[in-house]
């Protein structure tokens, strides 16, 4: 069983405000748009504000990555003796271009040409790939910072660490998805129903077994789901399904539907084989298992019109 448990990082409003969700401890920012700054006026601890007078959302004497990072060691620090369920969410690497400059520095001159990126809602710079690249560097520094003081409270055998991002590579801000070859083969970005947009990265620390997710990586029998779905309402509204090595994908949702798209992701890493004209019976199955999987949500804007 989980003891205390704690959140670090943003949320989405206040009805949400994860102290009425079952955690102990919260530390961050209340909205989406408040975590596109690294510098905010304000963040919370608990429900009470933490003014930052200094911070102006792009520039300021608190970077939020050092108040999360300061505010994790702490609390783990507090509960060794007992278990505890650490939710830290970094705000970086994200569109907005951002890193200190010890950690720019490392890569300035070396990943290409630069381009700059005028201020907007994200932040610009003159160098946003040395910047970019700074920003994952620091990410990694401060898991690296969580992982030893882990060893330090000597409970590093008996704690499972999960690392996880929420989707694939970007074009947001200054960043551009093609940048350092950020999807590889795959084809898509973030908010793309091709694997590019979908498959992220998930790493999973288990030192005292070597194992983390159980059934299936304990060597037993796992029961698997009949498929996968995503739906995503912005850009026209689309929708895909994983079954099997199988892919469907369609476009067009909310206005013009555009023609089911079938993939075999196993032979077809990178999705430009569509196999629809040839498979009317996978065609039909993912007409079938999209009116099976789609559920109505509450937030009217998110939905597709329902005779799609």
């Amino acid at each position: 069983m989980i003891g205390k448990s704690c959140t670090i990082g943003n949320l989405t409003d206040d009805i949400s405000q994860p102290n009425k969700k079952g955690f102990d401890h919260f530390f961050g920012v209340l909205s989406h748009v408040e975590a596109h700054h690294y510098f905010p006026p304000v963040m919370y601890r608990n429900g009470s504000k933490v003014p930052l007078a200094d911070n102006t959302e792009h520039e300021g004497k608190n970077y939020i990555h050092d108040l999360l990072l300061s505010e994790s060691l702490g609390w783990m620090e507090k509960q060794k003796a007992k278990p505890f369920f650490l939710l830290y969410s970094s705000l970086i690497p994200h569109a907005s271009l951002y890193a200190p400059e010890e950690w720019v520095a490392k890569y300035r001159g070396r990943v290409g040409p630069e381009r700059v990126i005028k201020e907007g809602h994200y932040r610009g710079t003159k160098e946003p790939n040395a910047v970019f690249a700074g920003m994952v560097g620091r990410l990694d520094w401060e898991i690296g910072q969580l992982m030893a003081k882990l060893d330090e409270l000597g409970i590093a055998e008996n704690t499972i660490v999960m690392f996880a991002s929420d989707n694939g590579a970007q074009s947001a801000g200054g960043h551009r998805e093609g940048d350092f070859n950020s999807s590889g083969p795959l084809r898509g970005e973030k908010r793309e129903m091709y694997e590019g947009g979908i498959r992220s990265p998930f790493i999973v620390r288990w030192p005292g077994n070597g194992i983390s997710f159980l059934p299936t990586l304990l060597g037993k029998d796992q029961p698997k789901h009949d498929y996968l779905y995503w739906e995503f309402f912005e850009k026209g509204g689309r929708r895909a399904i994983r079954t099997g090595d199988f892919k469907f994908i369609q476009y067009g949702l909310m206005k013009r539907p555009q023609p089911i798209e079938i993939y075999n992701v196993a032979k077809d890493l990178d999705e430009s084989e569509d196999l629809a004209s040839a498979r009317p019976d996978l065609v039909q199955r993912a007409r079938d298992l999209f009116r099976t999987a789609h559920a109505r949500s509450p937030i009217e804007k998110w939905n597709f019109p329902a005779k799609k």
